[in-house]
């Protein structure tokens, strides 16, 4: 074959050219068409953004460890009807159990075996529950309705935290007096943290007042939630604690400094104390 002649060579680099320019179009269209969707997607979120899904209440059972602004909390929640769930302040002699320890061997030594367990209320000197106390039916104190006194107790409104087989309430104090109902079990305590979905008007978020607070909450779902701080937190945050995390429209506080929580799940052993009833979960 003869060699190209030196034209032939020319329209054939010319050819070339055509083709790289046309390849260069199409590239060059075809990231200008991705850099414009990409500005349209983003021009479309910040004019329609995505409706947030509202929170859900957390579905594990048990005991789980949960930060809440920066505050380390243990939850523990139960279904409304939990077989098991009691309340327990004294053994048979009488005499008050005062710490998870005595508890415990308590209902070892008739073969029960101890889930949960939290303090569950304010006592008096002698570790017995203070205002109305309820076991299996039985009202072993009756309800305090004074709304003056010393002490977190009487911080207004207070209120009280009962069960039964079918349903469990957190109900101002003036409520559960004209309350027809005979729950097994309740306790008393104050103040409320939280009153229908409202966080109790006494509390202000910038106090100072930081201790280890515990408390109990009904959630929206029909859980009962059991709280207790790691770290000292005003009433206001422990509040909201239970209505915008646990989503609780009605919730208790039960006690301060002293308060312990006994919940193997999460290797927490608070066995000892000077406490007076506990809310416990047996198998």
């Amino acid at each position: 074959m003869l060699p190209e002649t030196t034209s032939d060579i020319t329209l054939k680099t010319v050819g070339n050219t055509d083709l790289k320019i046309e390849k260069n179009a199409y590239l060059k269209w075809f990231f200008l068409g991705i850099l414009m969707m990409g500005i349209g997607w983003l021009l479309g979120s910040l004019l329609f953004p995505t409706p947030k899904t509202p929170p859900i209440f957390n579905p594990k059972k048990g005991a789980y460890p949960l930060t809440y602004q920066g505050v380390n909390f243990d939850i523990y929640n139960v279904p409304m009807v939990q077989n098991g769930l009691k309340l327990l302040s004294v053994d048979n002699q009488r005499v008050p159990f005062r710490d998870v320890k005595t508890l415990k061997s308590y209902l070892e030594n008739r073969r029960q075996k101890l889930v949960f367990a939290m303090n569950a209320g304010m006592y008096t000197t002698e570790n017995l529950p203070k205002g109305v106390y309820i076991e299996q039916k039985r009202t072993i104190f009756p309800l305090d309705t004074a709304q003056s006194g010393f002490g977190n107790f009487y911080l207004q409104p207070n209120g009280v935290f009962a069960f039964d087989d079918t349903s469990a309430v957190v109900l101002d104090t003036q409520i559960f007096q004209k309350q027809l109902k005979n729950y097994n079990y309740a306790t008393q305590s104050g103040p409320l943290l939280v009153i229908n979905n409202a966080i109790n008007p006494v509390f202000t978020p910038d106090s100072k007042s930081l201790y280890i607070r515990n408390g109990v909450g009904i959630t929206q779902g029909g859980k009962i939630v059991f709280v207790i701080s790691n770290q000292p937190v005003n009433f206001y945050l422990f509040a909201q604690l239970f209505r915008d995390e646990l989503h609780c429209p009605n919730a208790l506080f039960l006690d301060g400094a002293i308060s312990k929580m006994y919940a193997p799940e999460i290797n927490r052993f608070d066995v000892n104390g000077d406490l007076g009833p506990f809310v416990v979960l047996v198998k």
